[in-house]
């Protein structure tokens, strides 16, 4: 089985300064990889790296068979690729636009995400105020319509315990196993996900966080 996306000996930073270094990893159909790193000081320079936008230091990227590269712009809107910077849409009243429409289009995609009590009433305005959780779930929520072959989700914050994180927390499995999506998850903490993640990797020097993932 071909990975979705993988990552071999990758060095990332900023100005040459090295933020994280000797990254592997691969994602496959049908499986959600987390990737903690706590002080989330490398994760958006990941993401840009993966889509392209900015130039790794060293190793190798494959995202859905491309290699990324700053001369392919274009690259954030390939085929198949679904991404979700948390926290970057604001309130969700957009996303609770685009998701209502989607719904109503689409009977099948209608039938697995309004089975999700507080999506429901999100999309249906039965709440009136969205907070940053369901926000964030609403945006995974709209990178699903299209039912990407890759999801990848930035910035999962540790606080998202709340009821809401149960809503995140069906959306991702939604993702993996009725889309057979591969889904990578860039998190402060494993504890978000790990009753839910099928790998976790690790890009902090923190003892208990890699015994964690190699336990995992």
């Amino acid at each position: 089985m071909d990975s979705l996306l993988e990552i071999r000996d990758l060095a990332i930073g900023v100005h040459g300064s090295v933020v994280a270094e000797k990254v592997d990893l691969d994602v496959y159909s049908g499986q959600l990889v987390t990737l903690v790193e706590p002080v989330l000081t490398g994760s958006s320079i990941l993401f840009d790296t993966l889509l392209g936008r900015t130039a790794p230091l060293g190793g190798e990227v494959m995202l859905l068979g491309a290699r990324p590269s700053m001369r392919r712009p274009r690259l954030a809107g390939l085929r198949g690729l679904g991404h979700v910077k948390i926290g970057r849409t604001g309130p969700g009243g957009e996303a609770r636009r685009r998701l209502r429409i989607a719904v109503d289009r689409d009977e099948n995609l209608r039938s697995l995400l309004l089975q999700i009590p507080r999506l429901a009433d999100a999309v249906r305005h039965r709440v009136p105020y969205v907070d940053p959780d369901l926000a964030s779930a609403l945006d995974v929520a709209v990178a699903l319509v299209n039912r990407p072959r890759l999801l990848l989700v930035d910035e999962l914050s540790a606080s998202e315990r709340s009821s809401d994180s149960v809503v995140m927390h069906r959306l991702l499995r939604l993702a993996v196993e009725h889309f057979d999506s591969g889904v990578l998850v860039v998190a402060r903490s494993a504890a978000p996900l790990e009753s839910i993640a099928d790998r976790c990797h690790c890009l902090c020097p923190d003892v208990a966080v890699q015994a964690f993932c190699a336990a995992s």
